[in-house]
């Protein structure tokens, strides 16, 4: 990018470049405790351009995004949990993307598939925010079934990128 100054002096800006995929490993043991907010265990980073996310293990912010510029972000999340059971089934899941540490916004999973011995459901979100460089963002997940469920979650990933600095 070609900027310049009051006096016409022209300097070459390489451009802000925003851009993470952090995902669980394949069918992940994962326990959601019974109604709380549980941070999306995300422990392998696909890519992180700009250096933008921290996975489940960092000791600072840990599965936590934060916006490097004002501006508009492309945030997308995606979960599937199985639970074995011959006696429960999901009934109540939902996940939540949280901004500066508050429910920003929630979505709820209205599509399971119980069979004998299992059940299961998929949930995802596909958002487009305007953040202020700083700003930090978390997916999160909530149940509220039979007491804390033991599920294997796969095929997770939390994602984004910048489309515009402002």
């Amino acid at each position: 990018m070609l900027t310049s100054d009051a006096s016409g002096n022209a300097t070459w800006k390489a451009p802000l470049r925003v851009a993470f995929e952090a995902r669980t490993t394949s069918w992940t043991n994962y326990i959601v405790p019974e109604a709380t907010w549980y941070d999306l265990q995300l422990d392998y980073e696909v890519f992180d351009d700009g250096n933008v996310f921290n996975p489940s293990g960092a000791a600072t912010d840990p599965a936590t995004f934060t916006a490097p510029a004002d501006g508009v972000y492309s945030i997308s999340a995606y979960t599937e949990i199985s639970i074995s059971s011959t006696v429960n089934n999901l009934e109540d899941f939902e996940m939540a993307l949280y901004k500066n540490g508050s429910l920003y916004i929630k979505y709820t999973c209205n599509a399971f598939k119980t069979e004998a011995f299992r059940s299961n459901g998929t949930i995802s979100f596909v958002n487009t925010l305007k953040l202020n460089a700083g700003d930090k963002l978390k997916v999160k997940l909530w149940q509220t079934n039979t007491g804390s469920l033991l599920g294997q979650l796969q095929n997770t990933y939390f994602t984004g990128h910048l489309v515009y600095a402002y």
